[in-house]
């Protein structure tokens, strides 16, 4: 009888685990996803600015964000524009 106890006990505490890897492992996604959907939706956003013949500080300024932040995206953009 005990020994139905411990493998009962062990494998509930492995369904237990595998189910909260599952959890950690969606929520991780969700936040991934939204920091990618956040980037695609800045870089569009700086693209149509870009476009629109503004400079890197007027850009800034608008999306309400540092220079030094969306530098990085703004010279990607801009190279990929001349291509």
């Amino acid at each position: 009888m005990h020994v139905m106890t411990l493998d009962y006990t062990f494998e509930r505490r492995l369904e237990m685990q595998r189910a909260e890897a599952i959890e950690d492992g969606e929520r991780i996604g969700k936040e991934i996803g939204k920091e990618i959907g956040k980037e695609e939706k800045l870089s569009e956003q700086i693209r149509k600015k870009i476009q629109k013949g503004k400079p890197l500080d007027q850009i800034a300024d608008e999306l309400e964000e540092v220079p030094e932040t969306i530098r990085p995206l703004y010279e990607k953009i801009k190279q990929e524009m001349l291509q």
